[in-house]
């Protein structure tokens, strides 16, 4: 089952419906609006391409479109739609992206002057080579200048309540498998009130072990490299501002981030560059200021 499919089995029947007019789908979304302040996802069948034009101008039209997130599967002529009414939910997202942003500009002299990043925000990225049109907006996404203004995005960043957990890692699933690697790393902001909490998690493609593989001698052939989309760092701050695990930063290795030119030469501080890091104090006074936005 692709990503796309195991995330329409995350929306309950009530959310899903027909896709009729722009018109019908707009007064859809403003009873979600009055209804679920901390967003939702919804799945809309029977979606052309062409519809999904019209929705977009649809949704610009009634000032709703900077508050929702498409995943598109023209395969299946269906559309979800992740919905955010809250302004937190913008705040949260632009504010992490801002913070990622300044730490690249700050670390200019260790290795980042050749080098920028661009925040294409919930720009519409499509999977190249699939039959059909396949494609799925993030909350933030950050593209190195290396990779010209077609190129998708290194580190994306999905933001939603507690609630959603599950529905955001199949959005960070979604993009690992479908970015053909160019997207390395999607981090996951989950937001809570009552009581302010933050759940940080980021996701990458992970080795899978692997204990298949032999020859017809029986002997132990070498395992084939498996990957899969998996969590590698995952932090919790309550509303106190204390961090579980205690004392924990948050990394963005500057690999993944960035294009490495193998060739070029080292950089101040050793190997390609400085990482993105985040200490554990600076996750926390983001988190805390956080917590009156949201």
């Amino acid at each position: 089952m692709n990503t796309f499919l195991q995330l329409s089995t995350l929306i309950p029947p009530h959310l899903q419906l027909p896709y009729t007019t722009p018109t019908l789908l707009v007064r859809h979304l403003h009873h979600l609006e009055s209804t679920t302040p901390h967003g939702v996802y919804t799945l809309i069948h029977g979606v052309s391409p062409q519809d999904l034009d019209l929705i977009d101008i649809a949704l610009r039209e009634n000032a709703l479109r900077r508050r929702t997130r498409f995943t598109y599967e023209e395969s299946i002529q269906s559309l979800i739609i992740r919905f955010m009414p809250s302004i937190g939910h913008e705040v949260v997202s632009r504010e992490f992206a801002f913070e990622i942003k300044q730490r690249v500009v700050g670390a200019h002299r260790g290795g980042y002057a050749d080098r920028g990043v661009y925040n294409c925000g919930g720009g519409r990225f499509g999977v190249p080579g699939v039959r059909g049109v396949r494609s799925k907006e993030g909350d933030e996404a950050l593209r190195p200048a290396t990779r010209g203004r077609d190129g998708w995005p290194s580190v994306v960043v999905e933001v939603g309540s507690p609630s959603h957990a599950p529905n955001l890692r199949l959005d960070a699933s979604w993009w690992l498998e479908n970015s053909s690697g160019s997207t390395k790393m999607v981090i996951i902001l989950c937001a809570g009130s009552d009581p302010d909490s933050l759940h940080i998690e980021t996701w990458e493609m992970v080795l899978l072990a692997n204990t298949h593989g032999h020859d017809t001698r029986h002997r132990p052939a070498p395992a084939p490299t498996v990957t899969s989309p998996g969590p590698t760092q995952t932090i919790t701050i309550d509303k106190d501002g204390v961090l579980t695990p205690r004392n924990t930063g948050l990394v963005i290795p500057y690999d993944i981030l960035f294009d490495v030119d193998a060739d070029a030469p080292p950089h101040d501080g050793g190997g390609t560059g400085r990482d993105i890091v985040f200490t554990s104090e600076e996750l926390k006074e983001f988190a805390v200021g956080m917590f009156d936005a949201y």
